[in-house]
């Protein structure tokens, strides 16, 4: 139950060793001088100055202990543990670990946390902001909102992220983690394999995924961005689907389990997709409607090598006015008797060569409406 109060810009250097060691009714307590703390109910009202700054280059043990209204926090060549402690800032902050070996330990930083060249445990913790360069990390049960990794090696486990973006992380393996509006990767860590629940990603899409079991829910590859996904496996969550409005290349993966009531894939506005040596598959129920891919965008997309296997209405649908898509040695197969493999809507034209069409209910290619065509060379229909 100590309180420690600190004059405004008053520095609190640690070269040696500090322990603090409150109890979880009574926390050590660091807060502005100014602080009207006067029992265990009266901790909460703003005083008129800031705390700090904290400099720990030392070594440090922080149990149930709590950091109030600190203006900086910098941990620079020093061997420190948070345990069950809470860091809040006076306005905002951003916690500096440089050249240093910290754990984390059901703890909150509601700070921005910038860590770097250093030896990272966070474990069933949370933070603001989480920036992370050439270290060596370790996080597990945790939660962190915008978040960047580059030039890192380690493992992210079972963790929540509003975005994240990975660069240059070919030796972190990311697995059992949810990642909610935006994932980035440029050089993409080493995904874990054969995990009970692969990182499940939700919101916009851009940069290079290669490698790694993957599950998206509604994702989204914005307008004027560029999304590849290479030699990875998808599975899609109940009705969800991929949306590109920019432009997006799938090459030697495959997506299963697109299940959404109307498009699994939908290429919209000026998108484009390039779907090359790939497998794109709905595998559940047989439906009635919808279809695998739906284009309303057309212009620079290109299906290759690639198979499509459904249940649902419709393999292809091209909507009107769409006109530049080329499909060429792909198989084209269904499940359903009631449906087709491609439609082509109203004055547009598909162009195709050395395709496969197969079992396909109504019929294997429907040029519907006026201005309709297809111009297929050395195509198979079964």
């Amino acid at each position: 139950g100590v309180v420690v109060k600190v004059n405004e810009q008053a520095p609190l250097k640690v070269e040696g060793k500090i322990i603090t060691q409150g109890t979880e009714q009574n926390p050590v307590i660091f807060t502005s001088y100014y602080d009207d703390i006067k029992e265990d109910t009266d901790k909460t009202n703003a005083p008129i100055s800031s705390v700090g700054p904290i400099i720990i280059a030392g070594e440090a043990n922080f149990k149930n202990t709590q950091f109030k209204y600190l203006s900086s926090f910098n941990i620079e060549n020093a061997k420190m543990a948070f345990e069950n402690t809470q860091i809040s800032p006076y306005n905002s902050l951003n916690l500096q670990i440089t050249n240093s070996q910290v754990s984390f330990e059901n703890s909150t930083a509601n700070t921005n946390l910038t860590v770097a060249s250093s030896t990272l445990t966070f474990n069933n913790s949370t933070s603001a902001e989480f920036i992370a360069s050439n270290s060596n990390l370790s996080f597990s049960n945790s939660t962190s909102t915008k978040s960047k990794i580059s030039s890192s090696e380690g493992n992210i486990d079972s963790s929540f992220f509003s975005s994240l973006t990975v660069e240059s992380s070919p030796a972190l393996t990311i697995s059992n983690t949810e990642i909610v509006n935006d994932f980035n990767m440029t050089v993409p860590p080493a995904v874990a394999k054969n995990t009970n629940k692969p990182p499940t990603i939700q919101g916009e899409l851009t940069g290079d995924i290669t490698g790694g079991e993957y599950v998206f829910a509604d994702v989204k590859v914005p307008k004027n961005s560029t999304f590849t996904l290479s030699s990875s496996t998808v599975k899609f969550t109940p009705g969800a689907k991929l949306t590109v409005l920019g432009n997006a290349k799938i090459e030697n993966s495959t997506l299963t389990k697109l299940s959404s009531l109307w498009r699994g894939i939908f290429v919209e506005g000026v998108g484009s997709l390039s779907l090359l040596n790939s497998t794109v598959s709905h595998t559940g129920e047989k439906q009635n409607y919808g279809q695998i891919i739906h284009f309303s965008s057309c212009a620079n997309s290109k299906i290759s090598s690639s198979t499509l296997m459904h249940s649902q209405r419709n393999g292809i649908y091209v909507d009107y006015n769409c006109n530049g898509l080329e499909i060429e040695n792909s198989l084209i197969q269904t499940n359903s008797s009631y449906g087709y493999g491609i439609v082509i809507d109203q004055d547009s034209k598909v162009v195709g060569k050395n395709n496969t069409f197969k079992n396909n209910g109504f019929g294997n290619v429907w040029t519907h409406r006026v201005g309709a065509e297809f111009v297929c060379t050395d195509c198979v229909l079964k």
